[in-house]
């Protein structure tokens, strides 16, 4: 398959942030797309932890929390992304992140994290 050289091809570079003490974080190393095309990223953990969070750092800024995803009922929250972006939380290990019609911007380090969390009344 030749690429055109006027394509634009993003990198998004997949990493672990932060594992709990017996918790690991499973994820893809890196991935390129085109432009206009879409990528989903699986994230699994093989621990019990309740929360799953998705990252998003460009270039060398600070990380930005894109998705916080609370194991009762599944629910996910969206923070900082555009429709294009959207999360899955399958069941308790797996954190779906899916974009479409990856732009230029879209090009970042993209980080999936877990914590369990105890409320105390």
């Amino acid at each position: 398959m030749s690429i055109s050289p006027h394509a634009v091809i993003l990198v998004l570079y997949i990493s672990t942030i932060i594992l709990s003490d017996a918790t690991t974080i499973t994820q893809e190393k890196a991935a390129v797309q085109r432009e206009k095309e879409r990528i989903l990223v699986k994230c699994e953990q093989d621990g019990t932890d309740q929360q799953m969070y998705w990252y998003r750092q460009v270039h060398q800024n600070s990380l930005e929390l894109i998705f916080f995803s609370q194991m009762d009922g599944l629910d996910t929250e969206k923070l900082l992304v555009g429709d294009r972006f959207s999360a899955t939380r399958e069941n308790r290990q797996r954190f779906l992140l899916n974009i479409t019609n990856l732009q230029p911007e879209d090009s970042a380090m993209y980080f999936c994290s877990s914590s369990f969390h105890s409320a105390q009344k």
